[in-house]
């Protein structure tokens, strides 16, 4: 049997010296073969497997030799296994590839070379073949195959475009870089050069970067020139690619992004950057840029207002600045406002110059993002001269109502005083009755009221009638001059007084002495019994007015007095602020 299989080992090679070679030399020989070698007779059995065919399944040979091949074929394979044995049959050699199933389940993949044997009759009894292990080659085809698959379909789906570029031609476009250029991916892959997708002024540049990758000077460019679209319109591309070897020669893989529209952006900011720097660096106002708690951009006005130079001022705190009065509410809206709360954009403080001195400054401010950070951008009016003149104004505006205090209250023996709000609410306790005042029908009903509650009160008749005029009145005026407001009648001591507010525009200064002193005359034109009137029957009156409103106290002993005169402090009031009683 031995001299049988190595005679069909050898074949019809003899002439090629295997026929010099020993039966036991040959043996030897196809036990050390790195391929398997196996005979099977007519039936297709093992007759004969070498070392490295059982080392392949994983049986000895004693568990393979008798047995058919079927047996060990994986199932998917037994019809190929079937048509190469028919094909054996008829005196064909073949080859071709098949799964085995090995002891321990696992699939051995094979190429295998195979030819049939013959008799000396030319009867057919069997076949002999050598089997490659091609099981990590499948491996690595597959593993391939599987990422060829991934990366196309990444790349047919990629939001940039993706290309190969092989031979000044390309040789793969996705659809993303087909739709940039304007056409389709076979247009591009089939028809274009790539110096067609470039604008003449960007193709020397284009050509320089493929051969330095395809030369290997360089692993990857990143790189930006002018496209040309299929209209013939150009556009900003940037590119990032790398020299790579593609099907055995070299080639450039690379991505491709449409960055048109931000340059426009980026032009255009920068076109409003230069606006802005021209205009804030010729502005008379101070203009300033702050991140965190520090400048990133003075304008020359901020910089000579502060007193630093532009180096000091960009490394100075802001803190330093602002005066301590404003510190804390500043740097708080600072940081909030840099976070993206929504505060006041507008507000004035003091600013402390590097000398000391104290300037009033107007602030508007703005949200907005600086180098890729939040930042805050201020315009400031110096309104120092301004705060001085209202300062000036408001001092002069006291010592002018201070005057006609003064006058009014000497004018009048010391019955009608101007006074301040604050001075006379404290003074004047809880109310009796309160009545607001809205309309017309309102002014009848308060009236009334009054009367009523000074008879309980047990004022005379002539004094609750004088006071109920008084009452009708104020409220007129309250109601004609500040569209309504509200009286109460109040019990302090001996005396019943009657408050009237409203929230009117109040009455000037320079007007108080004709208002107080002459009789009929409205601030509003209209002619009434005037406060000349209420003075006239009054005790006591408080009078309290500025641009929030006015407050008149009206004060009336319950008993008369015999002189009909009023005394000196029958309604005693602390002096407060200035006001005496």
């Amino acid at each position: 049997m031995k001299m049988r299989l190595t005679k069909d080992f050898r074949g019809s090679h003899s002439s090629s010296g295997l026929a010099m070679i020993s039966d036991a030399e040959c043996r030897k020989l196809i036990d050390m073969m790195s391929e398997g070698l196996v005979r099977t007779d007519a039936e297709h059995k093992f007759i004969f497997v070498n070392q490295q065919f059982s080392k392949m399944l994983g049986y000895p040979p004693a568990e393979l030799v008798g047995h058919s091949m079927s047996e060990f074929v994986h199932a998917d394979d037994s019809k190929l296994l079937l048509q190469q044995i028919t094909e054996r049959r008829r005196g064909k050699e073949g080859r071709y590839e098949i799964r085995w199933v090995a002891k321990d389940g696992h699939s051995i993949h094979t190429l295998v070379a195979a030819r049939p044997v013959f008799d000396d009759d030319k009867h057919f009894i069997g076949s002999v073949a050598v089997l490659t292990d091609i099981s990590d080659y499948k491996q690595t085809v597959q593993a391939l195959a599987e990422a060829e698959t991934m990366y196309r379909s990444l790349a047919e789906e990629s939001l940039v475009g993706v290309y190969i570029i092989q031979d000044g031609r390309f040789v793969y476009a996705n659809p993303k870089l087909a739709d940039i250029f304007g056409y389709t991916p076979d247009e591009i892959v089939q028809e274009k050069t790539v110096m067609d997708l470039v604008a003449p002024e960007s193709r020397a540049l284009v050509e320089e970067n493929i051969r330095r990758r395809i030369d290997k000077e360089v692993a990857g460019i990143h790189y930006s020139f002018k496209g040309m679209r299929s209209d013939g319109t150009t556009i900003d591309v940037e590119v990032y690619g790398s020299g790579i070897t593609f099907r055995g020669k070299p080639a450039v893989l690379g991505t491709l992004l449409d960055v048109t529209e931000e340059k426009a952006m980026e032009e255009s900011l920068r076109e409003s950057e230069e606006k802005f720097r021209t205009l804030a660096e010729n502005a008379a106002v101070a203009i300033g840029v702050i991140q965190g708690r520090h400048f990133v951009y003075a304008n020359p006005y901020l910089i000579e207002l502060s007193g630093y130079t532009l180096e000091e001022l960009l490394k100075t705190d802001i803190s330093e600045f602002i005066h301590p009065d404003f510190r804390n509410v500043i740097l708080d809206r600072a940081r909030r406002r840099q976070m993206g709360e929504d505060l006041p954009t507008h507000y004035e403080f003091k600013m402390i110059a590097k000398n000391g001195e104290e300037r009033w400054m107007d602030m508007s401010l703005g949200r907005i993002q600086y180098g890729g950070k939040p930042a805050i951008v201020g315009v400031a009016y110096d309104v120092t001269e301004r705060k001085k003149a209202e300062e000036r104004e408001r001092e002069l505006e006291q010592t002018k109502r201070e005057f006609y205090r003064r006058t009014i209250l000497a004018a009048t023996d010391g019955k009608l005083e101007i006074t301040e709000r604050e001075e006379i609410e404290p003074l004047i306790g809880e109310p009796l009755a309160f009545w607001d005042i809205a309309k017309g029908e309102d002014l009848s009903r308060i009236r009334h009221a009054v009367a009523e509650i000074a008879e309980a009160q047990g004022m005379d008749p002539s004094r609750r009638f004088d006071l109920a005029l008084c009452a009708g009145e104020a409220c007129t005026n309250a109601l004609k001059h500040a569209g309504g407001g509200s009286a109460s009648l109040h019990k302090v001591r001996d005396s019943l007084v009657l408050a009237v507010s409203d929230h009117g525009p109040g009455i000037e200064t320079l007007t108080l002495p004709e208002v107080a002193l002459v009789r009929g005359y409205s601030t509003a034109g209209t002619l009434g019994m005037g406060y000349k009137a209420i003075l006239s029957v009054a005790d006591k009156v408080y009078l309290a007015t500025d641009p929030g409103g006015t407050t008149i106290a009206i004060v009336m002993r319950i008993e008369q007095m015999e002189d009909q005169r009023p005394v000196q402090g029958c309604l005693v009031f602390e002096k407060r602020s200035g006001i005496t009683s």
